[in-house]
């Protein structure tokens, strides 16, 4: 019989912690698979690492807890290797889910697909599915992956993707992006739910930090774009220099200031941009050749010592 693993980060979860566990044993009741469920304790500050201990009296509930917060992306990667199932699925802490899916999406895998995305129609407002939409088309464009637009955190992975993501040693792994550079057969299930996003006020700062690490970890783009900003401030400083001389040629001058602002302020505002760039990927190679995991476990429950 074939195994789901349930891949399920946890940050200060505590208010839905027992109820989420409820409504996904109660759709787990209803497929004829084994199971297990892994917990990744993010470095929660609440009661979730208490709430954890007691759900794992259910020896199939396997608990993660990490030394600090890494992130959503470090807890998936170490759920993911600490994974046994033939399959993986990857859930959010919420009560909205649409739980009801979830045979849709094992039935997708079993008809041979690998990754099988989900796809909310009714996600957040208009303003905020807009600039997804633009941001993934961008990172599409620059970083030449086709990423499916409006996919959720809650899809399936089979054990061979789970395995070739978990062998990438870069950090900052950004797995939108990595879902769809590894390949496989892919398909998507759509649905229609209002789901709750989560509120905080770290959010949009947590989101530009995904969403960099997403086009510096996957495009050269920005490299390429310096040299655009520098061909169009050349262009631009040739037409100006082309209008300065044509005005003298007609005994119109100009003071000497005049010719030394745009030529002096193209070099300087060139010489940054590129600068800035190049720190960038400085910066990210500083920290790849530090070599520092992903994450640190600091204690596990009913996982295996060689997991």
């Amino acid at each position: 019989m074939s195994k789901i693993s349930f891949v399920v980060p946890v940050y200060n979860e505590e208010k839905e912690l027992e109820q989420f566990y409820n409504l996904l044993m109660n759709t787990i009741r209803t497929i004829n698979y084994e199971y297990e469920i892994i917990f990744v304790d993010d470095g929660s500050k609440d009661n979730s690492a208490k709430i954890l201990k007691d759900l794992a009296h259910n020896s199939n509930v396997k608990v993660v807890t990490l030394s600090r917060n890494f992130g959503q992306q470090a807890s998936l990667i170490c759920g993911f290797k600490q994974a046994t199932g033939d399959c993986v699925i990857e859930l959010d802490v919420k009560l909205d889910l649409p739980f009801n899916i979830i045979p849709k999406i094992i039935e997708k895998w079993r008809d041979g697909s690998e990754v099988v995305h989900t796809q909310n129609k009714n996600k957040g407002n208009a303003f905020t599915r807009f600039f997804k939409r633009v941001y993934l088309k961008f990172l599409h464009w620059v970083a030449k992956i086709d990423i499916p637009l409006d996919t959720d955190e809650f899809k399936l992975y089979d054990k061979k993707v789970v395995k070739e993501i978990c062998a990438l040693t870069a950090q900052d792994k950004y797995l939108v992006a990595i879902t769809s550079w590894v390949g496989f057969k892919q398909s998507t299930v759509e649905y229609s739910t209002k789901v709750k996003s989560k509120s905080g006020k770290n959010i949009f700062q947590k989101a530009m930090g995904v969403a960099s690490a997403g086009i510096i970890g996957n495009s050269t783009w920005p490299l390429c774009l310096a040299f655009w900003i520098g061909t169009l401030l050349s262009i631009a400083s040739t037409i100006c220099m082309t209008v300065f001389t044509t005005l003298a040629m007609f005994k119109i001058y100009l003071p000497i200031s005049a010719w030394l602002f745009p030529t002096i302020g193209t070099l300087f505002s060139l010489l940054f941009m590129v600068q800035s760039f190049s720190n960038t990927y400085l910066g990210r190679i500083y920290q790849e050749v530090k070599g520092r995991p992903d994450y640190i476990i600091s204690s596990t429950i009913n996982i295996e010592e060689n997991k």
